[in-house]
């Protein structure tokens, strides 16, 4: 379970920053 934390916290970060490079562009449009 430690091990699987740190990776659910960064992949949630990682989809975060995703999902907000997605969202700006689309909003430009």
């Amino acid at each position: 379970y430690a091990e699987l934390k740190p990776v659910l916290c960064i992949t949630y970060t990682d989809a975060e920053r995703l999902r907000e490079t997605c969202a700006t562009p689309i909003l430009k449009q």
